[in-house]
């Protein structure tokens, strides 16, 4: 997968969790049985797509900083 293909995924899974995450909120205030399940798989999904972007992130900084003291 390509740079651009790999954001467009990150940004699609950021979009699931946080639509998870707000149906899940609904149904908890209207006390629907399974509103708790959602919330919490919307704040897991979240946290892993987090994780996941910011070691991308990371790595991405120390290609250039890399490539940056290479060129000076």
């Amino acid at each position: 997968m390509n740079k651009t293909q790999i954001e467009k995924l990150i940004n699609i899974l950021y979009i699931i969790s946080t639509t998870v995450l707000l149906v899940g909120l609904f149904w908890y205030l209207k006390h629907y049985s399974k509103g708790r399940s959602f919330l919490m798989i919307g704040f897991m999904m979240g946290t892993a797509t987090s994780f996941f972007d910011n070691y991308r992130l990371k790595k991405r900084i120390k290609e250039l900083e890399e490539q940056k003291n290479f060129k000076d």
